[in-house]
């Protein structure tokens, strides 16, 4: 325990250590890299495949009186075009905005 082993001690250049950590590194970023990369993006890229999944389902049959439910994308929508609208100079319901 706590001993040290050194996997290239036979080579008295120093060269065969090198190229191994070099080697290390170009396989690490060649392949563990892009997997972590999708990885941190399966959220973004599996969204829309879900949303065309679940565009094609029946819709549920709305009982009179029940309010439907909002989508969180259709929520995030609305909240989206009034930022729009609010940078962009309309207020959302109407009536225009005096300028300063």
């Amino acid at each position: 325990r706590g001993e040290q082993v050194d996997w290239v001690a036979w080579d008295p250049t120093g060269l065969l250590a090198f190229f191994l950590i070099i080697g290390l590194c170009a396989i690490f970023t060649t392949f563990l890299g892009p997997a972590g990369h999708y990885f941190l993006l399966t959220p973004a890229l599996l969204y829309p495949r879900i949303a065309k999944a679940m565009a094609g389902r029946p819709k549920v049959a709305v009982q009179a009186g029940a309010r439907p439910r909002s989508s969180p994308l259709a929520i995030a929508a609305g909240a989206l075009r009034g930022c729009i609208e609010i940078v962009v100079g309309g207020s959302g319901n109407g009536r225009k905005q005096s300028k300063l």
